[in-house]
């Protein structure tokens, strides 16, 4: 968590990266549906 608060440039890649994971999440439900 240290390097959360030390770099805040690292946030948007972080939140980048959580929504690219919900998205792929996503696809794979509607899939199965």
């Amino acid at each position: 968590m240290s390097v959360w608060l030390n770099s805040s440039h690292s946030i948007p890649a972080y939140w980048k990266k959580t929504q690219n994971t919900t998205q792929r999440t996503h696809n794979v439900i509607v899939q199965l549906k």
